[in-house]
């Protein structure tokens, strides 16, 4: 579910076209940098002391070298044989253990296919392998193609040539994820679709300043394919309380899963669905439209399930299944602020035109909440750069100010009760409930200054359970990957026992990136004491 940006903010529509003008500056000079990257060992060279292998500066260098000095041109081999970026790495591992029983030998001639394309060379046999991680996939170079139309081709051809044409498509997009993500991390946004970004005019009360638009012109082209780099799955793994929650659901209610066939929508590296076939599924069938999918498969077939899971990959929405109906679906859907990434469509589509009658979703039902927030958050990410080493930053502070915020909310710095704004059952939810405007009311419990409010969402598996599972996302649970979806007030209020913050939030999806959110925040806060309420109002991108 995950997977996708992380934080998000108001922009002034008027400023759409240059904001967009400079992230285009910004993104491509960034992609036009090489990095030099790091230490690759030969295939072939061994130094003389320690037998060890001979090293080169980088990747880009050792493939070179390869070439000219062993006539070894392995970008010719990757061209010639039109190998994936997998393939590579399995050839790689393959020569590796080749060499260590052959130190110094050179193939007179390249392997042949069986031979490495086996799951055990996906092995790296060398520690921190930079070979293993070049991008081969984006130094391929098309030769001139013969002009040969589709109406030339018969029909079993023509349906190999379309199948090819989307792979190389997918081929040549799987590095842009990666690339994404390490460029998020360079702008020091480690959550995983901190991508979206844009630049803007900073967002004020109501009291001094005029409302603020959002640009809408955010990538989506990205989703899947950010979906095929293993640290995204690997995060969402190690969320115990996501991946726990899941696997008790299904080992605890065992009667809800025998003999029944299950559907796991974005399945990602397949961790469901074998869970689903440990509870005693007949049949699992696992879809994913990223690369992962290939993973998936060998996950399966390592761990002998692979006689009741079946691994497709492609789009739920286009995708054949080997059966007309299913009686349970299972996903991870869920994104920040619950909505976000927008992947529930995809489980409502496969709800509606594979569940048969008395089938159940899981999870089936979620809850998104609303709570006032003390200056904790904000002192850290926000008043930290009015002074910067004697500095002051204002345009970061600014843009910060702009930002929903992803992080991790001390549960003393809750200053409400929690208020639920939004209930979803997923038997009788449809796409229109997922925009939304919904009222809110907040009772201040401490005397603090309200300096943000905090959103987050609970998750239930019951409906046909005997044994229901719950967990929460929220400030007083243990911490999830999806952490806090925080808005902040500027300048905070100060607010008292029994003051009242009454308002609505209105939740609508971006018009280019889908799969984005704009979050438009409106509330007055009446004061116990009797002063003048005050009015606040802006908007967030998520």
């Amino acid at each position: 579910a995950a997977a996708a940006a992380a934080r998000g903010r108001p922009v002034d529509s008027d400023d759409d076209d240059e904001n967009n003008k400079n992230d285009d500056d910004q993104w491509g000079g960034w992609e036009a940098e090489q990095d030099e990257g790091e230490p690759a060992a030969c295939l072939f060279c061994v130094a003389a002391a320690g037998g060890s292998p001979l090293m080169l500066e980088s990747a880009e260098l050792a493939l070179k070298h390869m070439a000219a000095e062993h006539s070894f041109d392995l970008l010719a081999v990757q061209r010639e044989q039109k190998l994936t970026q997998y393939e590579v790495i399995q050839l790689i591992n393959y020569l590796r253990t080749q060499a260590k029983s052959s130190p110094g030998a050179v193939p007179t001639t390249v392997p042949q296919r069986e031979a490495f394309v086996k799951d055990e060379f996906y092995q790296p046999v060398l520690q921190n392998d930079a070979l293993l991680t070049y991008d081969y996939e984006g130094d391929f170079v098309e030769e001139e193609p013969v002009a040969v139309s589709d109406a030339e081709l018969d029909p079993r051809t023509l349906k190999y040539v379309e199948s090819l044409r989307q792979e190389i498509e997918q081929m040549r997009s799987s590095f842009a994820a990666f690339r994404a993500e390490t460029a998020a991390a360079l702008l020091g946004d480690d959550d995983k679709d901190a991508a979206a970004k844009r630049d803007g005019d900073s967002h004020n009360s109501d009291s001094g300043s005029s409302d603020s638009e959002v640009d809408e012109d955010a990538d989506v082209e990205g989703y899947f394919r950010s979906y095929g780099h293993y640290g995204i799955h690997e995060e969402m793994i190690k969320d115990a309380v996501r991946t726990d929650s899941y696997r008790d659901f299904m080992y605890k209610n065992p009667a809800l899963f025998k003999d029944k066939v299950v559907l796991d929508v974005g399945c990602g590296t397949g961790i469901l669905s074998m869970f689903a076939a440990k509870a005693g599924a007949r049949m699992v069938i696992g879809v994913d439209n990223s690369s992962v999918a290939e993973i998936a498969k060998a996950n399966v077939k390592e761990n002998g399930l692979d006689n009741i899971v079946t691994i497709l990959r492609g789009k739920v929405e286009e995708v054949k299944l080997p059966v007309d109906k299913v009686d349970i679906i299972v996903s991870e859907w869920m994104g920040y602020f619950l909505l976000f990434e927008s992947m529930l469509d995809t489980v409502l589509y496969a709800r509606d035109r594979w569940l048969a009658p008395g089938g159940v979703v899981h999870p089936d039902k979620s809850s998104m909440y609303l709570a006032a927030m003390g200056e904790g958050e904000y002192n850290h990410h926000v008043r930290f750069w009015e002074n910067v080493y004697e500095f002051k930053m204002t345009k970061m502070r600014d843009t910060v100010l702009r930002e929903a915020d992803v992080c991790i909310v001390a549960q003393d710095d809750i200053i409400s009760p929690p208020y639920v704004m939004k209930s979803l059952d997923m038997h009788t939810v449809k796409l229109e409930d997922l925009q939304f405007t919904t009222p809110f009311t907040l009772v201040i419990n401490q005397k603090r200054s309200m300096a943000a409010i905090c959103s987050y969402f609970d998750i239930v598996f019951e409906q046909g359970c005997s044994d229901v599972v719950y967990f929460s996302t929220g400030p007083e649970a243990t911490p999830t990957h999806w952490k806090q979806t925080v808005f902040y007030v500027q300048p905070p209020i100060a607010v008292s026992p029994g003051d009242i913050v009454s308002g609505e939030l209105v939740c609508r999806r971006q018009k280019v990136n889908t799969r984005a959110l704009i979050v438009t925040l409106s509330f007055s806060v009446t004061f116990a004491s009797g002063a003048d309420s005050v009015s606040y109002k802006a908007k967030y991108l998520i």
